[in-house]
């Protein structure tokens, strides 16, 4: 018994070129939710800081006073981000329905793998709330200790 496999695009996946839509009530819009979008512009201005901000310490080759403050700025910012996505609505825009219209037979295995992807996604959240607050502390902790040896300059 042969699998219907759906490609990107919503065409069945198999030979090249095949322009056979899948059945499936799936759409490209179902992934993200709103309020993801919601948060997308703060996400780019935390990217766009970070990337700002390593091409300033590329560019002078060492850690200033002024790079490390910049440093943990950009990372409160992140933390703030991490938190409001874990704190907020699920931002991925998957239900049982969409799955058992895209292939699963079983309805009660796609909602376990919706419960698991939701779960999943919280757990990295989480994990990204850890790391950037180890982080935001170790630049604190570097900059007081610069400031204590005498290299921060006023």
């Amino acid at each position: 018994m042969s699998r219907l496999v759906c490609g990107a695009g919503g065409f069945q996946a198999g030979s090249p070129g095949s322009k056979v839509p899948c059945p499936t009530t799936a759409r490209w819009d179902d992934g993200p939710t709103d309020a993801f979008f919601r948060w997308l512009p703060l996400m780019n201005i935390g990217w766009v800081a970070g990337i700002a901000l390593n091409l300033v310490h590329l560019r002078t080759g060492r850690w200033t006073p002024v790079t490390r403050a910049a440093s943990i700025a950009v990372s409160i910012l992140q933390l703030v981000i991490l938190v409001l996505l874990i704190t907020g609505p699920d931002i991925v825009a998957l239900t049982p329905e969409l799955l058992t219209g895209g292939g699963f037979t079983d309805p009660g295995a796609a909602e376990t793998v919706v419960l698991w992807v939701g779960r999943s996604i919280r757990i990295g959240l989480a994990f990204g709330i850890l790391g950037t607050t180890v982080e935001i502390v170790q630049g604190i902790v570097r900059l007081v200790r610069a400031g204590i040896s005498g290299r921060l300059v006023p």
